[in-house]
Parts: C-alpha cells; sequence; structure tokens
C-alpha cells in the first residue's frame, strides 16, 4: 500500500491476543509511512495499515503481517549488572594488590615473632 499523496492519513493496527493498539500517521511526499510500537509483550503480533476513503481518494488496506517479536538477548538485557561486576572485581583486585604489596615489602617486627 503506498498512497501517492502527502500528509494522507494512514491507520496502524497492532494486534496481539486480546491486546490491540491502533497507531495514526501520514505519508510522506513519495506516499511512505512509518509506523513503531514499543511491544508490551513478546510472541506473533498481527500488523495491518489501513487509509480510509475520501472524497478524492479511495480507501486502501493492506494484507495482514506477522510481526514476532522476541524478547533481548542476555546480555542486552543485564548489560548493566555484568559491567557492574567486572568494574568491582577490578576494583577489588586492585585494593588487594596494594595491600599484597605493602605487607611484602614489610619487614617482620620481634613482636610479631
Amino acid at each position: 500500500m503506498s498512497p501517492q499523496t502527502a500528509g494522507m492519513s494512514i491507520t496502524v493496527y497492532f494486534d496481539y491476543g486480546n491486546y490491540s493498539e491502533n497507531i495514526v500517521c501520514f505519508t510522506l511526499a513519495d506516499g511512505s509511512f512509518t509506523a513503531s510500537l514499543l511491544a508490551n509483550a513478546t510472541g506473533t503480533w498481527n500488523v495491518q495499515a489501513v487509509f480510509y476513503e475520501d472524497a478524492s481518494t479511495y480507501g486502501s488496506m493492506s494484507q495482514q503481517l506477522v510481526a514476532t517479536v522476541e524478547g533481548p538477548s542476555f546480555l542486552a538485557q543485564y548489560a548493566l549488572y555484568l559491567g557492574l561486576g567486572v568494574g568491582a572485581a577490578a576494583a577489588g583486585s586492585a585494593v588487594l594488590m596494594l595491600y599484597l604489596k605493602k605487607w611484602r615489602n614489610r619487614t617482620p617486627t620481634e613482636e610479631e615473632w
């Protein structure tokens, strides 16, 4: 579906189970349009675009498309925690190295023996 008129109202329907969302967007000069939705569930979504007829243009409806929404990868989901863990391990290692360096170069006193 590609109307060759700029500024036409297009309604895009996103359906997932019992959840449905409609987004209204407008065509560009070349008739193209873009609609996006931040999906709140993973699974199979049905997407369909419609523009309604008016006094000078016949309406049209796209074929229903099927989009599969997947969850984020393990790395994308837990990157913050992994980064904090690596940073904490590096800081702990630095503190341990400084501590060992301080105590290795020290000679034992009479009281320690």
